[in-house]
């Protein structure tokens, strides 16, 4: 698993590399990057390679579904509910219901692959240590696979404004060769 980090996060670096050289050919100056949406991306490559073995493309229709779902939850904390409004057919209802569905639809996709794959369910991965425990793999995968990703992500880009702000860790990762990313 640790290689597996270690490549998503490489990838990420190399497209910095190539954002940061493009820039400061064409501009000729210090380039500023919102590194924020990058680590959004790598945490949800991360989770994917770790927790079900895939690539971030296949888990990037989840964490789209899951991010619909958190913006209509936000939406829907500025109505006042009343009894028995969730089951009323609202074009909102309806779509929460169809996002839900996907969600569902898609990590059992997920979980029927690697069925097919093995007859077990085991793997070198979450989910199939998930399946090897316990036959199912709903609420717990969805809760996993959108709290990590959140989570994460903005742990990394915390971490980098300290890194970016703090003397001190500047230059000690000057001296470990990372002299560009703070120009």
């Amino acid at each position: 698993m640790t290689k597996s980090m270690a490549n998503c996060a490489q990838s990420m670096v190399e497209k910095w590399t190539d954002i940061i050289t493009k820039a400061e050919t064409e501009r000729n100056q210090p380039v500023e990057m919102e590194v924020s949406s990058h680590f959004l991306e790598m945490t949800a490559d991360v989770i994917s390679h770790t927790a079900f073995g895939s690539n971030y493309m296949k888990g990037k229709e989840v964490f789209l579904a899951q991010k619909e779902q958190q913006m209509l939850l936000f939406k829907s904390l500025l109505k006042v509910p009343f009894p028995g409004y969730k089951y009323l057919p609202t074009k909102d209802n309806l779509y929460k219901r169809k996002l839900d569905k996907t969600v569902n639809d898609m990590l059992m996709q997920i979980i029927n692959e690697r069925f097919e794959k093995k007859e077990d369910g085991s793997g070198n991965d979450l989910l199939g240590l998930m399946l090897e425990a316990c036959m199912q793999g709903g609420e717990e995968n969805k809760t996993f696979f959108f709290a990590g990703h959140e989570a994460t992500s903005h742990l990394l880009t915390w971490t980098m404004f300290l890194l970016g702000t703090n003397k001190t860790g500047k230059r000690s990762l000057e001296k470990r060769g990372y002299k560009r990313m703070w120009a």
